[in-house]
């Protein structure tokens, strides 16, 4: 990614924070495809990629607020959120196919 992306990423994310639902619109226009495919690696069924996706951007907006854009790279930043959510949704299906596994030995 281009550092004049990287700023625009940066500055909407400022715009975000003050809840600017434009600045929102063009971050996730620019932002989308790339996080998507990043769900890509994390998450097998396109629903819960579209979920994870929905609410890495609906955390965007809570912890815009926080963002350092001096010291921070927008865009890590926001894959980070993906990856913690999507994290969270590995554990899940693990834990529910752990329970099928248990449940078919009974």
């Amino acid at each position: 990614m281009d550092d004049e992306k990287k700023l625009l990423i940066n500055q909407l994310i400022v715009e975000v924070s003050k809840l600017d639902e434009e600045a929102l619109q063009q971050l996730f226009d620019i932002t989308k495809d790339e996080l998507y495919h990043l769900t890509m690696e994390y998450l097998n069924d396109k629903e819960t990629r579209d979920r994870v996706l929905s609410l890495t951007y609906l955390k965007v907006v809570r912890r815009a607020k926080y963002f350092n854009s001096q010291t921070s790279d927008g865009f890590d930043w926001i894959c980070q959120i993906l990856k913690e959510i999507s994290s969270r949704y590995q554990k899940k299906s693990f834990n529910a196919q752990e329970k099928k596994i248990t449940n078919a030995k009974k």
